[in-house]
């Protein structure tokens, strides 16, 4: 079937101001949303409880690199903060026919500041009411905004993501594990399923949130093991939080479980997907072939349903029958020898009593 878009972004920013949508926050819980302020600079600022105060700058892009300003910014007249009509127009003068939307890149850690869960839920919830109702309503073809998924419980989880799909969103974004927690938990296998059940697209913008804490449920306690420290950790030293995030994942033995689980993993600096057809390897178990690497639930599931932001989206968004994984990570190369991935999956396996997943990887 011939596409109706010529040229989709496939990982673009919304900063709003929190006056358009926190008037949606229940009375009670309204004064713990998020707030925007006016510096002495004139410029705006969002500050919320338990979190360092949020200054608009660098975000509001869309403009020559000579009006780049750190701060001093408002989102009254600014590229890319207006209403929804403004992001249309700016969406013909940028030759694209649409955007995926994720909520500016700190917003979803930066919400669970708000301590009290009923209002964090609210909260989260008044923002997901705004985009399914307001922005998105505007042209649901070509603003994709996708829906919040709170970092509360699995409970909470499915029952946002279950209202996002009924109020007409394209997709929703994690930010933590479903659980809320920040490794990977049998208990989130309830939201997986149901993302599967309800053909809901699940996104990860960047990465799942950064924590010095435990990154995996080891059914024996690890120990320490090359360079010291938490086997995942020492794995992904090099690779970011979405290659620390593909690893608990794929360790996790989630993809064995749900087989056509697919995650759609946004601005992970990664190749395109002629590059990573191209590079394709093997992870045979006791080695990596390659210094930089995707790991990917399967090859197809790379090239037939999802990219890099740097790539194509699937041509026809709305209809993604499930979820797609990318995710991007590197490795140091001196992890190319056959002696240290040994070393790694041995540990791997004697903290974990399994097999680590065999998955195919590809590098660019």
């Amino acid at each position: 079937m011939t596409s109706k878009y010529r040229l989709f972004s496939a990982d673009s920013h919304l900063e709003i101001s929190p006056q358009r949508w926190t008037h949606r926050v229940p009375a009670k819980y309204r004064d713990r949303a998020p707030r925007l302020i006016k510096l002495a600079n004139g410029g705006d600022a969002i500050i919320v409880e338990n979190r360092p105060m949020y200054v608009l700058g660098l975000a509001i892009a869309g403009k020559p690199y000579e009006r780049h300003e750190l701060t001093g910014l408002t989102y009254e007249g600014s590229e890319g903060a207006g209403t929804p009509d403004q992001r249309l127009k700016e969406q013909g003068q940028d030759g694209i026919d649409g955007e995926v939307l994720f909520t500016s890149a700190g917003n979803l850690g930066f919400w669970r500041g708000i301590r009290n869960d009923d209002a964090y839920l609210a909260i989260i919830h008044a923002y997901n009411e705004f985009l399914a109702e307001e922005y998105c309503a505007a042209n649901r073809e070509r603003l994709l905004a996708m829906g919040v998924i709170p970092s509360a419980s699995v409970d909470a989880a499915v029952k946002e993501m279950e209202y996002c799909r009924k109020a007409g969103l394209k997709g929703v974004a994690l930010n933590t594990f479903p659980s809320g927690k920040l490794y990977p938990t049998p208990d989130d296998d309830r939201f997986w399923a149901a993302a599967l059940d309800s053909q809901m697209p699940v996104t990860v913008h960047v990465g799942l949130q950064r924590t010095d804490g435990p990154l995996f449920k080891y059914d024996k306690e690890p120990g320490e093991v090359a360079f010291g420290g938490d086997p995942i950790r020492v794995l992904t030293r090099f690779g970011g939080n979405s290659g620390l995030n593909a690893v608990q994942l794929l360790l996790s033995g989630v993809f064995d479980r749900y087989p056509k689980l697919r995650l759609y993993w946004a601005e992970t600096q990664s190749s395109s997907k002629s590059r990573v057809k191209f590079c394709a390897s093997t992870f045979t178990g006791d080695s990596f072939t390659t210094a930089s690497a995707f790991a990917c639930a399967t090859i197809s599931a790379w090239t037939e349903s999802c990219g890099a932001t740097t790539s194509p989206i699937p041509r026809e968004i709305g209809r993604i029958p499930a979820v797609s994984l990318m995710i991007c990570f590197l490795v140091c190369p001196r992890m190319r020898s056959r002696r240290f991935w040994s070393t790694m999956l041995s540990s791997f396996s004697n903290c974990a009593n399994r097999e680590p997943t065999r998955r195919p990887i590809c590098a660019y």
